[in-house]
């Protein structure tokens, strides 16, 4: 394979970002382990690998400190060895990298490889009313400038690429379409999921809905369908979500949502857990008796291929992109219907799916981890 430096962008709210990096290292990893010979993994300084599966690559992993030196002042600093890690620029320069990948900027051209860019979707242009004006400003600004600067351009989905064709048509830079998946570590399968919901003091039967509290994610449609099927008398039917409780574009969005559970008597009956560590949300995601995922817009959802990874029934808002991902055991509802959602819900609880045997979900995912980095390979031969 080319000499490849990985490198990742996530912050404490946006976890998607490392959990991609992650699997695309172990999709490489699991297709040839050769094939990350040539590979490093670059990553800020101050970025923690505390429980992340990057961990396991630790003898490709380089820190660095800012994308280049910049004036005398860094300069002073590299001679007087103050400066601890390479800039990135250093470090590409040292391992003759030759694409950098993810790259989320242009980097204005101070680096010196190729660089192949992932944009996870166009949401500000599809829900506009979601963002400030001063937010979709600044995207519009920085999205431009990969397309301008950037080698090539991978997008997850076809729907994300009409949306690219849609929104930006003028722009020339060639772009590959790559749905990622998830990686199945085998340990995860030697855990009991049972023991996890014991010590998070949850109810045994549950559905879950593993997800950011973000507007677009649309979680009120599933609290009111959660509220019809209390009316309806069925108290004992349970929902699990999990994740950040904020929402930099809407911080009073999680209380308001808050207060309405409280006030239509719901706490009983939806969980909401906070953020939990990947380990852990995956063994929830196991003892579910269903993945629900009601979201307005996605550019590939995580949520449907960790629910794929682990042969769940999933009940899945009509966005076209989730069509186009079109896992097995899946209804679909519409994402404005609380009442046919409501439905669906009491149907499944009454009717849960069996389980699939740990060896065939082993077999299923480093077969479609397998086509990720072949895929993957192909965008990369197609560059040098």
């Amino acid at each position: 394979m080319h000499s490849l430096a990985i490198t990742l962008l996530a912050n404490h709210t946006w976890t998607a970002g490392a959990v991609y990096t992650e699997n695309l290292l172990q999709a490489l990893n699991i297709l040839d382990e050769e094939s990350l010979d040539k590979c490093k993994i670059f990553l800020p300084e101050d970025y923690s690998l505390e429980n992340t599966e990057i961990q396991k690559f630790s003898d490709r992993i380089l820190k660095f400190k800012g994308i280049r030196i910049r004036g005398k002042k860094d300069k002073i600093k590299r001679i007087l060895g103050i400066s601890k890690h390479l800039t990135l620029q250093e470090q590409i320069i040292k391992h003759q990298s030759e694409i950098l990948f993810p790259a989320f900027h242009s980097f204005n051209n101070h680096l010196p490889c190729r660089l192949l860019s992932w944009i996870p979707d166009f949401q500000h242009k599809v829900l506009p009313d979601y963002f400030e004006d001063a937010e979709i400003a600044s995207r519009d600004r920085r999205f431009v400038d990969i397309f301008k600067n950037t080698d090539r351009l991978i997008l997850s989905s076809r729907k994300a690429k009409q949306d690219f064709d849609q929104y930006y048509p003028n722009q020339q830079i060639p772009v590959h379409v790559l749905p990622f998946t998830t990686a199945l570590y085998p340990r995860w399968l030697t855990i009991d999921p049972v023991k996890i919901v014991q010590e998070l003091k949850l109810p045994s039967r549950f559905f879950i809905f593993p997800s950011q509290f973000w507007k677009h994610k649309n979680h009120m449609l599933l609290f009111r369908a959660m509220k019809i099927l209390k009316e309806r008398g069925h108290n004992d039917i349970k929902l699990v979500c999990t994740g950040h409780k904020n929402d930099s574009r809407d911080p009073d969005y999680f209380p308001t949502v808050n207060r309405w559970l409280q006030e239509n008597g719901l706490t009983d009956q939806v969980i909401t857990t906070g953020v939990l560590n990947r380990q852990t949300q995956v063994q929830l995601i196991r003892n579910s008796l269903a993945v629900i995922q009601p979201s307005l817009f996605e550019g590939w959802s995580a949520i449907v291929e960790d629910a794929r990874l682990f042969g769940k029934r999933i009940l899945l808002s009509d966005l076209p992109v989730h069509k186009e991902q079109n896992p097995p055991f899946t209804t679909y509802f519409d994402r404005y219907d609380d009442e046919a959602l409501a439905d669906l819900i009491y149907e499944t609880w009454q009717n849960p799916k069996t389980p699939i045997d740990n060896d065939e979900l082993i077999m299923n995912a480093n077969k479609r981890m397998k086509e990720f980095a072949k895929d993957f390979i192909s965008i990369l031969d197609a560059m040098v």
